[in-house]
């Protein structure tokens, strides 16, 4: 997986959801963010954050507004051939029987047509 390309996949939606958040019907864009679980880290810099509860499998983007029967959007960023891990998996099937929307997007475009869908319905 080419890590710097799915970061400029989830920033240009980043970008993208700061222009549009009120046509969509946001009460803010703060709505949609990212929580920095992914990443090398030294050993000891790795306990501290686990312990205060970063967690494996937790999506790249969170868009905190309810619609359409479902609590959040859950959105897993991926390049063209990424993959998900056995922990991403797991935690996407897991808020999806809990009430959540969860997606896995190979592409910007299937992001951003994911977000607008969600908004939308």
């Amino acid at each position: 997986m080419n890590r710097h390309e799915e970061y400029r996949s989830q920033k240009a939606v980043i970008e993208w959801f700061g222009k549009c958040w009120r046509v969509l019907g946001a009460p803010t864009e703060s709505v949609l963010f990212h929580c920095p679980n992914g990443g090398k880290r030294k050993p000891g810099e790795a306990a501290m954050l686990k312990a205060e509860g970063v967690r494996a499998g937790v999506p790249d983007l969170i868009l905190l507004l309810p619609r359409n029967g479902h609590h959040a959007l859950l959105l897993e960023l991926k390049t063209e051939t990424g993959r998900l891990s056995p922990a991403q998996s797991d935690f996407l099937e897991t808020a999806a029987t809990n009430g959540y929307k969860a997606c896995v997007c190979f592409s910007t475009e299937t992001a951003i047509q994911a977000i607008t869908d969600y908004c939308r319905s």
